[in-house]
């Protein structure tokens, strides 16, 4: 059964008391000086519009994580993916981490537990199990009302035709599928780019009619996962829409919430892969275009 950003089943952990930190303070920043970006819609309650938030320094030091967030909510974020996973497992890092949320939730921005571990594929690493599951649920034990609704993992440049099979075997299956299972929300960053298909071979539950053959790579990462994040390194929306028609499919067939990925940085994979030499206007239009596209 999938879950909801939200739902827990009772599992419960030991609590330990927390460190108290000292309180925070921030004047807003005025960002009355320059022209608001047209975003039409997205500043809305029917469209997410999601970032990555890769230094947990900046989500610590008040100054620097209230100007930030503040940029986050001028310019339309919906929900951050916080790179905490590795911080979460004593009361003070907790502590810390309620504090981003606290400070993100006053604006309207609900936050994930970003994960990257490269050893997360290998044969026996139960590390996603053993520490970032187990930790967010002891972090959902202490704060129930934070808005912390799942675990995002940045995982679509450790996965490939070559090593898919691991994937599914040493790390969807054993550890998605159980943390799913926990009430955990459970997001998987994946490359766009297998429209050739990979086939795995599939033992797993819950698709039993896929079980002993060989099964589509997206399909059965649809069915094992709350989320798909699909990340498409393409500037137009012409090419939005072509890149992603093959996962689009699949996660419709499969009832899997989808979100899709764009480069603002630079990415260092060539021309015409990232908006770092365009506008950040040009981006919203973009990706305004392919969402009118996909409602077509």
């Amino acid at each position: 059964k999938k879950t909801e950003p939200g739902e827990t089943t009772g599992v419960t952990y030991p609590t330990y008391s927390r460190v108290p930190t000292q309180s925070t303070h921030h004047e807003p920043i005025d960002f009355s000086s320059r022209p608001q970006l047209n975003i039409p819609g997205i500043n809305g309650t029917t469209k997410t519009l999601g970032t990555w938030w890769w230094f947990y320094a900046d989500g610590v030091r008040i100054e620097t994580r209230e100007k930030y967030l503040d940029f986050c909510k001028y310019n339309g974020i919906t929900e951050i993916y916080y790179y905490c996973y590795a911080l979460m497992g004593t009361a003070n890092y907790r502590q810390e981490t309620h504090e981003f949320i606290e400070s993100a939730m006053r604006r309207g921005i609900r936050c994930s537990v970003l994960y990257d571990d490269p050893k997360s594929q290998e044969v026996d690493n139960t590390y996603f199990t053993d520490h970032v599951v187990h930790d967010y649920l002891l972090y959902k034990q202490e704060y129930p009302s934070d808005w912390l609704y799942g675990i995002h993992c940045d995982v679509e440049h450790k996965v490939s035709a070559a090593n898919a099979q691991k994937y599914v075997d040493n790390f969807l299956l054993p550890e998605v599928v159980p943390a799913i299972q926990q009430g955990v929300y459970v997001e998987l960053d994946l490359s766009v780019n297998y429209t050739s298909g990979i086939q795995i071979n599939y033992t797993g539950s819950p698709i039993h009619e896929y079980s002993g053959t060989k099964a589509d790579f997206y399909t059965i990462v649809a069915h094992n996962c709350n989320t798909m994040c699909m990340m498409s390194y393409r500037t137009s929306a012409d090419a939005l829409v072509r890149s992603t028609e093959y996962c689009r499919s699949i996660a419709k067939a499969a009832n899997c919430r989808i979100l899709f990925g764009i480069e603002l940085g630079d990415s260092g994979e060539g021309n015409g892969v990232d908006f770092s030499k365009k506008s950040a206007q040009t981006a919203y239009n973009v990706l305004e275009e392919f969402d009118s596209r996909l409602k077509a």
